[in-house]
């Protein structure tokens, strides 16, 4: 495969379309993780023969078990091998590994999960057409039909149009899920050595995706509007505070608010708060510090596993480290500081989130090394110890859904993160800020941002009024238009 055949094939989401992914991966919310297996990290120290004759520590092998399977059965390991004095056959064929490997982990395991779902289902379309998923296999009736109905299309476009017009006539699902599909589609055929320059920008399969599209938008019922994922408020989080989530003796319950609490403010992805064995994003026990003053006034720094040490009196604010955001490619982190005692004198304030990170630190004594929104504790009828799952939250946030009277399906992990942003935007927060702090490298965050009414109201009213733009500012700004 050529590099320019490489580059073409470039197949990793956007940055921002990582959180169009998590519309995806909100579908596992009902799952317990925990019952899914560990991801398997193994790190051995081989010494061997150096070619000089010296016996040295010369290869690390570091695996990281994938939960989807590479469709040419590569064993995703990357393999540091010793640097030998001449070529030899293992040598490249553990740089060569490695780099697929490499390959293999250029998106997240959840993403390729969902991936993995449309090539299952290119699969069996490819059946039905005669083919096979590498599209390798040209049926003898291929030919007899382009002959008989004039087609002008190559093989493997035939395909792809055919099986986006399969997905929405005979399974019914939505422009969206195609286009994710096609993506997917794209992803297995690359990794399985398939030249995929004829999906790049490709006019035929582009035509097909809008009209897609255009007949669907046609239809009853069928308004991204009445569908898309509805923001969670701050309300939400009150209101379970103060009912489904107020027993704080339960750890559980006051791991989950907490979660809220820190997802809701951070404008956080269900990645970079809770746990999971497909990622590596997700919020640790040595990511979350407080500023203290210890008894003779001195300010210190102290870990989340050691605050307990403190008081709440002595508490000033809480850091939060995410260390590798989605979209973090160059590992350079994010760094979020919170100082105690943010709650309005009007009482209009619904928690203060340095204060809660400290009580649950508190509560839960999460260890170095292990989720921060976990607990190693035992009791309350607990044999050992959890980790917050998304399922758990997802279900309370549901309950504070239903009981403002929407539909709980509409909800999910995400909700927090377009809560906080369109919270922010709402009360005129600028736009730098609300991408600084939401991680995202672009402004495409504002597909995600719901205005209140107020907004709209203090928009009409500017609108509206004669001072702001008039027949006098069109005049300076175009005179040549006047009529003399």
């Amino acid at each position: 495969m050529s590099i320019q055949t490489l580059q073409h094939a470039r197949l990793r989401f956007d940055t921002e379309e990582a959180d169009e992914q998590q519309e995806l991966d909100d579908s596992l919310d009902s799952t317990d993780i925990e019952s899914l297996e560990p991801q398997q990290i193994l790190q051995t120290s081989v010494t061997v023969s150096h070619y000089d004759g010296r016996s040295v520590p010369a290869a690390i092998f570091n695996r990281v078990k994938s939960v989807v399977a590479h469709p040419l059965g590569v064993d995703c390991s990357i393999i540091n091998g010793p640097i030998a004095a001449t070529p030899t056959h293992s040598f490249l064929q553990n740089c060569m590994g490695s780099a697929m490997s490499y390959m293999w982990s250029s998106v997240e395991e959840s993403t390729k999960r969902a991936y993995k779902t449309a090539w299952d289902h290119f699969g069996e379309f490819c059946l039905q057409f005669g083919t096979n998923s590498t599209l390798t296999s040209v049926p003898p009736t291929w030919a007899t039909f382009q002959l008989e109905s004039d087609q002008r299309f190559s093989f493997k476009e035939a395909v792809i149009m055919s099986f986006m017009a399969h997905l929405r006539g005979n399974t019914r699902v939505t422009p969206l899920t195609i286009n994710n599909y096609i993506c997917g589609v794209k992803f297995f055929l690359f990794h399985s050595g398939i030249d995929v320059a004829f999906l790049e920008n490709n006019p035929t399969i582009i035509a097909t995706k809008r009209g897609i599209a255009n007949s669907y938008r046609c239809l009853t019922g069928n308004k991204s509007a009445d569908s898309i994922r509805l923001p969670a408020s701050v309300d939400f989080i009150h209101h379970l505070g103060l009912n489904d989530l107020s027993d704080r003796s339960d750890l559980r319950k006051h791991c989950a608010y907490a979660s809220m609490c820190f997802a809701f403010c951070l404008l956080a992805r269900s990645s970079e708060v809770l746990y999971s064995t497909t990622s590596s994003h997700w919020l640790k026990a040595e990511h979350v510090y407080f500023t203290v003053i210890s008894n003779v006034g001195v300010q210190l720094i102290v870990l989340s596993t050691d605050v307990h040490q403190y008081s709440l009196a002595n508490v000033l604010s809480v850091q939060t480290d995410i260390v590798s955001a989605k979209n973090d490619i160059d590992g350079q982190g994010h760094r979020s500081t919170f100082l105690k005692g943010v709650l309005s004198t009007s009482g209009s304030t619904a928690f203060d989130l340095c204060e809660e990170m400290y009580l649950w630190s508190v509560a839960g004594k999460p260890r170095k090394g292990d989720p921060f929104f976990a607990s190693s504790l035992c009791g309350l009828g607990y044999e050992k110890g959890f980790r917050m799952t998304p399922g758990y939250v997802v279900k309370y946030l549901r309950s504070a859904a239903s009981f403002y009277k929407f539909d709980p399906s509409r909800f999910a992990m995400h909700s927090f993160r377009i809560g906080g942003a369109s919270a922010l935007a709402s009360a005129g927060i600028p736009n730098y800020t609300i991408q600084n702090m939401g991680r995202w490298k672009s402004l495409a965050f504002l597909r995600y941002i719901r205005l209140s009414t107020k907004a709209y109201e203090t928009a009409l009213e500017a609108m509206t009024n004669m001072g702001n733009f008039n027949n006098t500012s069109i005049k300076l700004w175009c005179s040549s238009a006047l009529i003399s």
